[in-house]
């Protein structure tokens, strides 16, 4: 019997979700780098934790006359607002938050939109900090615009979908270890899943009981009892065809008789 192989696609949404979490980690971790070069840092600021180096007084002595233009005055012999710290701290406690909602959520790609949200805001506020932005208006600025904007269509989106599955359950389907023999078994073996709120030792439980399941399976076997179902259900049916009889044979009539006997 001809069977066909499950398509491996990777489903977009949950990849996106997976993908904001790790997002936050790598521009938490790559601010750093600039404080490594003395870079993307803000105006200037009294608070304690103010930056001051060589690097930021020698930037901010060169673009005197650029930031003049733009109406912005900075010091540069004054502490200027590490900018680079407050997004890394931003980010790192997103993704506390967001690895705190896993088990809350309701769809998939319900994370990425907290991302972009949480980001989006982040970004705004320390963009209106730093001396070294693009403007679109005298107080706006280019990145400022483009987290607005981000923030407000997530809120749409985020708003839209938490409506949509309202009161429903998001079921996520269990790692599959041996994914050759599951692409060989296609429709015969199906995947378990489990609620999203399912605890960490649910999840491992069921997985393994899933995945002994699956080494176990019988894929021949399977095939036998599904033909024979089938064969089954046609004749149930009516739908077995009998062989064609053959016509029966007219009976011979009788020889005329002999008119010249009579």
């Amino acid at each position: 019997m001809c069977r066909m192989p499950k398509s491996r696609r990777i489903p977009i949404l949950p990849l996106f979700d997976l993908v904001g979490i790790c997002f936050l980690i790598g521009q938490g971790v790559g601010r750093w780098g600039n404080f490594v070069n003395q870079e993307a840092f803000g105006s200037n600021t009294t608070l304690p934790w103010g930056m001051y180096s060589e690097g930021t007084y020698n930037y901010l002595l060169s673009v005197q006359a650029t930031l003049a233009a733009e109406g912005v005055t900075v010091d540069p012999t004054q502490p200027v607002h590490p900018t680079f710290l407050y997004e890394s701290i931003w980010c790192l406690v997103g993704v506390v938050l967001l690895a705190s909602h896993i088990k809350k959520r309701r769809f998939n790609g319900e994370l990425f939109l907290l991302y972009i949200i949480w980001y989006g805001l982040g970004r705004y506020w320390i963009e209106g900090l730093r001396t070294d932005a693009l403007m679109v208006t005298s107080t706006l600025r280019t990145s400022q615009l483009v987290a607005l904007v981000s923030v407000a269509t997530a809120v749409v989106l985020l708003v839209a979908g938490l409506q949509r599955f309202k009161g429903a359950q998001l079921m996520v389907p269990l790692q599959v270890s041996n994914l050759k023999k599951l692409d060989a078994a296609g429709t015969y073996f199906v995947v378990d899943e489990l609620p999203a709120s399912a605890s960490h030792h649910e999840f491992v439980q069921a997985t393994a009981a899933m995945n002994r399941r699956l080494e176990e399976f019988d894929l021949d076997e399977a095939e036998k009892v599904e033909d024979n179902n089938d064969n089954g259900e046609a004749i149930e049916e009516g739908n077995v065809v009998a062989e064609p009889q053959q016509p029966a044979e007219a009976p011979e009539a009788p020889a005329p008789e002999d008119e010249a006997g009579e």
